[in-house]
């Protein structure tokens, strides 16, 4: 420690460092503070050591006060001197202090004594003259309000008296005004009585009408109870006279028909130039059937039979003398219907929504189109053929046909038939002693044209309507038994019965038969569904409605309408029973959340597309309360009579195929589209996958029908 150097503070505070090219050089600084480093400790060590020193020190010392005399024996004589000088000394100064500290004292007492009267004098001045100048400004401040006081008192009276003098116009006002309303309601009153009076002589008039009308109405009705029977008698009279005439043979047929071209009262349509150059003459071969490997003419006013393509036929029990004919509606015992065809029915089911009404002629079998009425002559008797051997009219010559443009069944008042519409007009066949009407043995087919065949159906159902019982015409169901002899005797007519649809394998078969099932499972779920939405929603109509009356104005959305998820947990509450069992028809029971799942689903369609529309209705509508609430009630019946079936319809269908699906035990599903009304391409590329496992989905991401909207698809067993 000896070599180092003693620092001091200004060293410190003072040293400079060398730089480097990073700045100050680290070897000096690092000697620099090492150097500092040993000069601290050196000096912690000395004071430890002076502080051990000290403590040794106090130890051996006994602190004690020395009298008088130890002091001089230790201090000697001269500083016992001093310190006698010192003592007396201080008291000295000690007693100088005092006195002046009092005479301090005593003149700062006579000096405050002095202030404080000063002031004190001071104050008493200063208080008079506040008090001589407050009192001259109260006397000012008390003149001016007294002035204030009497100003406000003048033009308060004045202003009470403007007041007073304006009520009592206003009152005369208010006097002429009473009087004018008063005369106002005076005359309205004498109008609304005149109304009323008029009202009630009207209401004792239309009362007087309507009794009347209903007393006619009874005849009326009395007459048609009366005059039905006797209709029936009367046209069973003449069905008989009919038939009892003499049966016209072709020839004179023909010579009838010529006529007719000849006197111009049928157009003769144009035939093709290649056809009349072969023949040379008015007649043709009966209708050539469709080449093999293609399809028929799929018009649209061929029907939806047409569509399909064609047919298989029947087997013919006897010859027929036309290419389809009209069984006679009654029996010698009576009335009695012929049945529907089942497969016809089953394809009405299914297109029951999707088409109008069928009309009650229907096609059995298209053939060519024609424009007029084709009449084929009867054949000689033809062996039958075999039981359940399918045979083609066309193919099976039915001789030839004479093209006739006669747009109108014969003794049918002039009305026309429904499209493909083919009618045997007697009970004969050509037999001996067997009577027919004038046109026993011909068929007539008519022509729609395009206007899609609606009118005409119901034009045809008139024209059978009309005619004689012994000729009233019904399509030839598959059901229906071919009658072999009438009441009499006499051969009944032909039959060839062409079915609208009739499967062409196996596999059609259960694939038409697992759709009509379907269909009949799910329509009265659909029509469920549709009621208690349709109550739901005329409700809830009727609860925003009466909202709107009774607030005032018109009030926002948020405020008439309720939140959405509560707005949609009321539409699937009216939902969960009829999902349920439409679920429970399709053969599986679902679990109730996944019910529960389906219904919430189903309101939230239903409120994604109502809410916006009652909202805008409500938003748009100006304030105007009459306006807004046209537009809901448009909003709720366009939903009423346009979107609440389709949509009840695409959930009660995903509701079935989530019950079938359940309930299936089959390993492989395959995905198969309604042969009746297709369906997008999105399914198209479920079919093409093919069998596929159940539990696995199918390229759309299904697992079952329905792939969207509108979708009709089902999944079938693999083996199906």
């Amino acid at each position: 420690m000896s070599e180092i150097g003693v620092i001091g503070a200004d060293d410190v505070a003072r040293k400079e460092f060398a730089t480097s090219f990073r700045g100050y050089d680290p070897h000096e600084v690092r000697a620099f503070l090492g150097h500092i480093g040993a000069e601290l400790a050196e000096l912690r060590a000395n004071g430890r050591s002076l502080e051990d020193r000290l403590a040794a020190a106090e130890s051996r010392a006994v602190p004690r006060e020395l009298g008088g005399e130890e002091l001089e024996r230790a201090l000697g004589l001269e500083m016992a001197k001093v310190l006698q000088a010192s003592r007396e000394a201080a008291a000295d100064i000690r007693r100088r202090a005092e006195e002046q500290v009092a005479r301090l004292l005593q003149e700062a007492s006579e000096e405050i004594a002095r202030l404080r009267a000063e002031a004190a004098a001071d104050i008493a001045e200063r208080s008079a003259e506040a008090e001589s100048a407050a009192a001259v400004r109260r006397d000012e401040a008390d003149r001016a309000a007294e002035e204030a006081r009497a100003a406000a008192v003048a033009s308060a009276s004045a202003e009470v008296e403007a007041a007073k003098e304006r009520g009592r116009q206003m009152v005369v006002e208010a006097q002429v005004v009473r009087e004018r309303i008063l005369r106002d309601l005076g005359r309205r009153r004498r109008l609304g009585q005149q109304h009323l009076e008029q009202l009630r002589a009207g209401r004792e008039r239309l009362l007087e009408a309507c009794r009347g009308v209903q007393g006619v109405l009874d005849v009326a009705m009395a007459d048609l109870v009366v005059s039905e029977p006797e209709a029936r008698a009367a046209a069973e009279t003449a069905g008989l006279r009919v038939a009892a005439s003499a049966e016209l043979t072709l020839e004179e047929l023909e010579a009838e028909v010529v006529a007719a071209v000849d006197a111009g009262l049928v157009a003769v349509p144009p035939r093709p130039q290649a056809e009349a150059a072969e023949a040379g003459v008015a007649t043709e071969a009966g209708p050539e059937a469709p080449p093999a490997g293609t399809d028929p003419p799929t018009d649209a006013a061929a029907g939806p039979e047409a569509e399909r393509g064609a047919a298989p036929r029947r087997r013919i029990p006897d010859p027929p003398a036309a290419a389809a004919v009209v069984h006679d509606q009654r029996t010698a015992g009576g009335a009695a219907p012929v049945a529907e065809e089942p497969v016809a029915q089953r394809a009405g089911q299914r297109r029951r929504r999707r088409s109008p009404a069928p009309a009650t002629v229907q096609v059995v079998d298209a053939g060519e189109r024609f424009e007029g009425v084709r009449l084929l002559p009867p054949e000689p008797p033809a062996v039958e053929p075999p039981a359940g051997e399918v045979v083609d009219p066309a193919a099976a010559g039915a001789g030839e046909a004479v093209d006739v443009v006669d747009e109108v069944l014969p003794g049918a008042a002039g009305t026309p038939v429904g499209e493909g519409a083919v009618v045997d007009a007697g009970p004969g066949s050509g037999e001996p002693g067997a009577s027919a009407g004038p046109v026993a043995g011909e068929a007539a087919q008519v022509d729609l044209g395009a206007d899609g065949g609606g009118a005409a159906q119901q034009e045809a159902d008139h024209t059978i309507s009309e005619l004689p019982e012994d000729r009233a015409a019904t399509v030839a169901g598959a059901g229906d038994p071919p009658t072999e002899q009438d009441a009499g005797g006499r051969p009944g007519p032909a039959t060839v019965d062409v079915p609208a649809e009739v499967p062409v394998d196996d596999a059609a078969a259960a694939v038409t038969a697992a759709f009509d099932q379907r269909d009949g499972q799910v329509e009265p779920h659909e029509r469920a569904l549709a009621r208690a939405l349709k109550r739901a929603l005329a409700d809830e109509q009727n609860q925003l409605l009466d909202d709107l009356r009774q607030a005032k104005g018109v009030p926002g959305p948020d405020v008439l309408l309720p939140p959405a998820e509560e707005h949609a947990a009321r539409c699937a509450r009216v939902a969960v029973e009829v999902l349920a069992a439409a679920a429970a028809s399709g053969g599986g029971s679902l679990p109730a959340a996944e019910v529960q799942a389906m219904a919430t689903a189903m309101g939230a369609d239903l409120v994604a597309g109502l809410r916006p529309r009652l909202a805008r209705a409500l938003d748009d509508g100006g304030g105007d309360e009459a306006a807004v609430a046209g537009a809901v009630s448009a909003a709720y019946r366009e939903w009423k009579t346009a979107r609440i079936e389709p949509l009840a319809r695409h959930h009660v269908l995903s509701a079935w195929a989530a019950g079938s699906f359940a309930s299936a035990d089959d390993a492989e599903l395959q995905w198969v589209v309604d042969p009746e009304v297709g369906c997008s391409p999105d399914c198209a590329d479920n079919v093409l996958a093919g069998p596929t496992a159940k539990g696995e989905a199918f390229p759309t991401g299904q697992l079952h029908p329905p792939a969207h909207p509108g979708c009709r698809c089902l999944v079938l067993p693999a083996n199906r």
